[in-house]
C-alpha cells in the first residue's frame, strides 16, 4: 500500500497507490452502494415533487368560488339615547369617536 513515485521527477508528479484485492473489492462495493443510495434518494425526492405538482394542479382546478370582498355595513351607535355601550361591543369604538361621548364616559367613571 506504499505509494510508488516515478524515478524521473518533474513538475507533474504522479502517485500510484496499489490496494490488495480484498480492499479493492470493498472499495468497488462501497462505490456501488453510494451510487445506489444516491439513485434511491433522487427517486424519493422526485416522487415527493411529483405528488406536490399533482396537488397544485388539483387545487388549481378545484378552487373555491370568489368571495365578495365588499365591507359589511357598519352600524353607527346612536348617542342620542345617551346610553354608553358595553366595552366589549363593536359600538364602543364608534361611541368614543365623539368628544362629548368621551366626556360622558369619564363622568360615569367619576360617579
Amino acid at each position: 500500500m506504499a505509494p510508488k513515485i516515478p524515478s524521473n521527477s518533474s513538475s507533474n508528479v504522479m502517485i500510484h497507490i496499489t490496494f490488495s484485492p480484498k480492499i479493492h473489492t470493498v472499495l468497488i462495493t462501497s462505490q456501488l452502494a453510494i451510487k445506489y443510495n444516491k439513485t434511491v434518494a433522487a427517486a424519493i425526492i422526485g416522487g415527493y415533487f411529483g405528488l406536490f405538482i399533482l396537488y397544485k394542479i388539483k387545487s388549481a382546478f378545484s378552487s373555491a368560488p370568489a368571495v365578495d370582498d365588499s365591507p359589511a355595513p357598519v352600524a353607527v351607535a346612536s348617542s342620542a339615547s345617551g346610553a354608553i355601550p358595553d366595552v366589549d361591543s363593536e359600538d364602543f369604538g364608534t361611541f368614543l369617536e365623539s368628544e362629548e361621548n368621551v366626556m360622558k364616559l369619564v363622568d360615569s367613571f367619576e360617579k
